[in-house]
């Protein structure tokens, strides 16, 4: 059994983060973008991200307890690595602002994680969803220092 994501977006998209629009989009997860901020593209139908250059997903993760927050974003070319805004999200959330590496293997085509936030509170699937949408309104409303540090810097990359 997996979470229940679409209970979880609605739940979090009748009630969203105090500073943040709540998306849908295929795949696992529930997606999220500081208001105020733009960084959109044109539409690519088949794009885990079909309007967006990045979102913040949140997703429980296959390890017991643990939920995370990513910043997945899109990439040109063969590799993420080969993208230079890619590659410069990355280093600035990672290497400027301390956020976690993500390391495991990913299976999206034109998307990967730049960085992660991993959630102190443990969360699984069997966590009620009113519980987990809490928790993830008070994350994301006092986020870590190296996730406001990203943001922040989110404006600078086009």
């Amino acid at each position: 059994m997996i979470m229940n994501y679409t209970d979880l977006f609605n739940a979090l998209y009748a009630h969203p983060p105090t500073g943040w629009d709540v998306f849908r989009h295929p795949g696992q997860g529930v997606y999220f973008w500081p208001k105020g901020l733009t960084l959109m593209e044109d539409s690519w139908n088949d794009s885990l991200l079909p309007n967006h250059s990045m979102l913040f997903e949140f997703h429980v993760t296959t390890e017991v307890g643990s939920a995370r927050i990513l910043a997945r974003a899109r990439f040109r070319g063969a590799e993420p690595e080969d993208d230079l805004r890619w590659k410069t999200w990355h280093d600035i959330a990672v290497n400027h602002c301390h956020a976690n590496e993500v390391k495991e293997a990913e299976n999206a085509i034109d998307t990967r994680s730049v960085a992660k936030w991993p959630f102190k509170n443990k969360i699984n699937k069997n966590t009620p969803i009113d519980e987990v949408a809490n928790l993830v309104r008070i994350f994301l409303q006092n986020p870590p220092d190296s996730l406001t540090c990203f943001i922040g810097h989110l404006g600078q990359v086009r």
